[in-house]
């Protein structure tokens, strides 16, 4: 996740003379092509090959792609899914054993869909969709086949998901939020208090374990229904009064990522890169977070 502060623009991270050093003989050899699923405005089911623009971006996702058949990309997320670059969204997904992929969602037919191209040899299928077709907060899924039958599945690189009843992964950004934690981003490797001389690490904590979804709920109520949830920054505000009042420094909480099933504590994850949308969207985590922080928090 790409950080914006108050103070810092956000840049964007490049490979190291290392990395590529190492590896770009192997990402040659690996690239399948330099070509790319393109959707016009015009039409939502014909897709156009183009090439794509840019020896650095060409790079980029190749190493992206290397490392992760090699199972050592430890920032997966950022290559596969949906993300926006400049004018459009490109979606990856990696289905090594699909005769084809498609994908459906709001901004399409949810029918058919939008071919996908395998760009991979390891089974890496991708598109890219204009952003004057596709929006923020449209649905969406991949309609994945294998041998004359389809199944509809959740990006499980997606940022955003429906919760409850529903299934489909929700096109999201979470690059625009700005983070006012930078106090304790820079402190945080030193003693949490003037009176401890030694480093964090060996400094006393005291952690409060807790499970947002039964912490405090709206009026009491029970959540049973998928109701009465409090949003992540209702309970940030509430929250830090009684962790500081408790003389806590730290917070560790139970499953946060998207889990199905209501009456869990979340352990049954379906989507790992996604903060449940039970208590809001993936902003409001960041505020949750970043609100912990401005206090002192871990």
């Amino acid at each position: 996740m790409k950080r914006t502060t108050q103070n810092d623009p956000m840049k964007a991270s490049q490979p190291t003379e290392q990395t590529v050093s190492d590896v770009a003989e192997n990402t040659t050899k690996h690239r399948m092509t330099n070509q790319t699923n393109v959707v016009s405005e015009d039409t939502k089911k014909s897709s156009v090959s183009k090439a794509e623009t840019g020896d650095d971006a060409m790079y980029r996702d190749d190493l992206a792609s290397y490392l992760f058949h090699q199972g050592t990309n430890d920032s997966a997320y950022e290559y596969l899914g949906a993300h926006r670059i400049e004018d459009m969204w490109v979606f990856r997904v990696w289905a090594p054993n699909a005769d084809k992929v498609a994908l459906v969602g709001d901004f399409c037919d949810w029918e058919d869909g939008i071919a996908m191209r395998r760009v991979t040899d390891g089974g890496v299928w991708q598109v890219c969709v204009p952003v004057a077709q596709a929006h923020k907060g449209d649905f969406y899924k991949y309609k994945i086949t294998n041998g004359g039958l389809y199944y509809l599945k959740a990006d499980p690189y997606g940022i955003f998901s429906q919760t409850l009843q529903h299934t489909a992964s929700i096109l999201w950004e979470i690059d625009d939020f700005v983070w006012s934690d930078e106090e304790w981003m820079k402190n945080r490797g030193k003693p949490m208090h003037t009176a401890h001389k030694e480093s964090v690490y060996e400094a006393p904590l005291n952690i409060y374990e807790m499970h947002l979804g039964s912490w405090r709920t709206r009026g009491g109520e029970s959540t049973v229904d998928g109701r009465h949830y409090l949003n992540y920054r209702e309970i940030a505000r509430l929250l830090v009064p009684y962790l500081k009042d408790m003389g806590y420094t730290h917070v560790e909480l139970l499953p946060i990522a998207e889990h199905p099933f209501d009456g869990s504590w979340g352990y049954q994850i379906c989507s790992y890169y996604a903060p449940t949308s039970r208590f809001g969207t993936p902003q409001d985590f960041q505020f949750f977070i970043d609100y912990l922080h401005q206090n002192g928090i871990g």
